[in-house]
């Protein structure tokens, strides 16, 4: 127990004075930042990041609606961050993110499928439990995020 304790200060630490150093910033804002930024998403844990566009309220992915909100942003370009067992599998209609399946690998009791969801952007990666995995190699996959963090440009 004593050894998680420090192996997750240090970890914290280290973070904390990269950042530090790469921002230029005080101690405080800078440990905000690792907190609550998407800094932390990519740090701790794996995360998918998608470029998406706010409007009235609506998350937009490639001028496509997502079926999330985000009421209170404004208008604008943002980053949808979400993990991949944070989603669920929808059928397909508008209110969705849809990609092909262009990799699958298993992990512990998990199927980790690897999705293609277009040409400008990196593929997103979702876990489901292998009985709900038994899709074909570049099957159609719609799914949405059920947890999710949007951080808007500035």
């Amino acid at each position: 127990r004593r050894q998680n304790l420090e192996c997750s200060w240090l970890i914290h630490t280290v973070a904390h004075r990269i950042l530090r150093i790469t921002h230029a910033q005080n101690p405080r804002s800078a440990r905000q930042m690792i907190r609550g930024g998407p800094y932390a998403l990519t740090f701790i844990g794996q995360s998918n990041c998608l470029k998406v566009m706010l409007s009235n309220g609506e998350i937009r992915f490639e001028d496509l609606p997502t079926g999330l909100r985000a009421a209170t942003e404004g208008d604008g370009e943002a980053l949808l961050y979400f993990r991949p067992h944070d989603i669920e599998l929808v059928d397909g209609s508008r209110g969705s993110l849809e990609g092909f399946i262009i990799g699958s690998r298993r992990v512990a009791g998990t199927r980790h499928l690897e999705l293609d969801l277009g040409n400008t952007h990196a593929a997103v990666e979702i876990e489901l439990p292998p009985e709900r995995a038994s899709f074909a190699h570049r099957s159609r996959i719609a799914f949405r995020p059920t947890k999710w963090r949007l951080f808007c440009s500035e």
